[in-house]
């Protein structure tokens, strides 16, 4: 592990009443990547930011590519560290950073991701008009390809998503663009093995009654290439299957199995019609109303058809 404390620490702390914000970086073979993800928060107007980065076990040469930038980043940031380690999985590299940061707030955020300017000072300001049960930010998302083209831009409407909400897949939660308060995320953490770890982390969060806040805002760029974990159709299946096992005795466990059948269905709809119809079959048998469900037809259009 290298770390320092940054020089800036001592300029930061004339700035009265500004929390520190962590940003962590989990990296696994995102050389062409990683750069553009460091650079984009080391760009941010915000001035107290620490930063992790954490290499999970690359085999391409992304820990050079890190390390060329460690001495930028020790100057730019309060705190700072980067250091590798023997693959682990995306939730366990997470929990790792979480128990390294000391922030108010903290954004996680993918190494083949990209902040736009000003999206931790823009977001610091959103939540100092926050009541306390809100427990994260969400905004919208530039959809990029891998040579970095623009490919769309969702601008999600400003919505509180709670509880139900996350369960019934009505909400709009674009994972780079989140900022969390750190201390109810590190108390509940990551669930390794999981391929979809953020609706799991997102449930638990939101169980005990606190809300996340969508302001609409668009924050940052998401990237699709092919190693996406998104298009790995029958995992997030059966992840799915493993994260609802949790509420089998929830009032809306079945309405959720359901629309889980539908994500599945809209995942199958551009490449295999056949099987996409299938899973809208299974959803129907599963809750018949469904094929009704305004909320979760309007949230499907806007993830995956814009």
């Amino acid at each position: 592990m290298r770390w320092r404390l940054g020089w800036r620490r001592m300029l930061n702390k004339l700035e009265v009443g500004l929390p520190l914000v962590s940003v962590v970086i989990p990296s696994f073979n995102h050389a062409a990547f990683v750069a553009e993800c460091i650079e984009s928060v080391m760009a941010q107007d915000y001035a107290r930011i620490e930063l992790v980065v954490i290499d999970d076990g690359s085999s391409d040469h992304s820990v050079r590519v890190i390390e060329s930038l460690v001495s930028g980043c020790e100057a730019r940031f309060e705190r700072f560290a980067f250091w590798h380690q023997a693959n682990a999985g995306v939730a366990a590299t997470l929990n790792a950073g979480l128990a390294w940061c000391r922030g108010e707030f903290v954004c996680p955020i993918a190494s083949d991701d990209v902040m736009l300017p000003g999206k931790i000072s823009r977001q610091v300001a959103n939540f100092a008009d926050c009541a306390p049960e809100v427990l994260a930010l969400y905004g919208g998302e530039q959809v990029i390809g891998a040579d970095g083209a623009v490919l769309r831009e969702r601008d999600y409407p400003r919505c509180v998503y709670r509880f139900e909400d996350v369960l019934l897949r009505y909400s709009f939660l674009s994972a780079p663009s989140a900022m969390f308060r750190l201390a109810p995320l590190k108390a509940i953490g990551y669930q390794p093995g999981l391929v979809v770890e953020d609706w799991s982390m997102s449930l638990r969060l939101l169980e005990n009654g606190g809300v996340f806040l969508n302001t609409g805002e668009v924050w940052v760029k998401k990237r699709l290439h092919d190693s996406n974990v998104s298009w790995q159709f029958e995992a997030i299946w059966d992840c799915s299957l493993t994260i609802l096992a949790r509420y089998r005795d929830h009032r809306l466990y079945s309405k959720a199995l359901a629309r889980v059948m539908v994500a599945q269905a809209f995942y199958y709809f551009r490449t295999n019609r056949r099987e996409a119809l299938r899973w809208l079959w299974r959803a129907w048998r599963v809750d018949v109303g469904v094929v009704w469900d305004r909320r979760l037809l309007w949230s499907a259009y806007l993830r995956f058809f814009r």
